[in-house]
């Protein structure tokens, strides 16, 4: 009798223990499971897998994947120009709502200052209200290059070339640029349209013209001297140049 009085009360004991101890493991843990932080029960709404900023002319380009979502409504770009200042939020870009694959997103934020350092984090919120917040991101946009005081057209390199070449030139003022290629007969051998573009200098690899040594149907041409014209405005200049195969 003793015995069995004895397993009684520990039962009894146990399952006031298993009570108290799910009481507190409820309480003091709901508000981390809403972040999605806690509980390995609940999935989390966002998998934000990259986040990433790029300098791309005058822009800042945002990008970021998510390797799933769960009733996802969007994410609201937030940016600073301080760590720990004021974000002010500048955009919203929706979500793909519920996928088990990954998405990617971009953002391209247009009023940016050159010079100056920009802070950016992510805020995805669900279809609840519930929101989640990404970690900080830094990018600094290099300081603006000095304005040429006048047009020029620069000799291309390398020269002579085979097969191909790139042609610089500087611009004092935002202008439509176009770069002609002529032979010694003064026939037009290649046009390339640019566009309009700022002023600025144009005298490397990743923004001079590029000459791939093709005429306009894609034929290359033949070894010899041509001519190319830059055309910027009401500018006009022309060098020469050599092919050499």
């Amino acid at each position: 009798m003793k015995t069995k009085l004895v397993m009684l009360l520990a039962c009894c004991f146990a399952l006031l223990i298993t009570q108290f101890a799910f009481a507190q493991y409820k309480g003091g843990s709901g508000d981390g499971y809403a972040m999605g932080t806690s509980n390995p029960d609940i999935s989390l709404p966002v998998q934000l897998s990259t986040f990433t900023a790029a300098i791309s002319g005058d822009n800042i380009i945002l990008k970021w994947r998510t390797e799933s979502e769960v009733n996802n409504v969007g994410f609201s770009v937030y940016r600073s120009e301080s760590e720990e200042g004021k974000y002010n939020k500048i955009s919203f870009v929706s979500g793909a709502g519920n996928t088990a694959m990954p998405s990617d997103y971009q953002f391209v934020d247009k009023k940016v200052e050159a010079g100056k350092t920009y802070f950016y984090y992510l805020e995805d919120i669900d279809v609840t209200g519930v929101k989640n917040r990404s970690n900080t991101i830094k990018i600094i946009v290099p300081p603006a290059k000095p304005v040429p005081k006048a047009f020029a057209l620069l000799q291309n390199f390398p020269n002579p070339f085979n097969p191909e070449t790139w042609v610089p030139y500087e611009l004092a003022a935002d202008a439509p640029v176009v770069i002609r290629i002529y032979d010694l007969k003064g026939q037009l051998v290649r046009q390339l349209d640019l566009g309009n573009q700022k002023a600025g200098s144009y005298v490397d690899k990743t923004t001079a013209a590029y000459w791939d040594g093709k005429d306009q149907l894609g034929q290359s041409v033949a070894s010899g001297v041509y001519f190319y014209q830059l055309r910027a405005g009401q500018f006009i200049a022309m060098r020469k140049l050599v092919l050499l195969k």
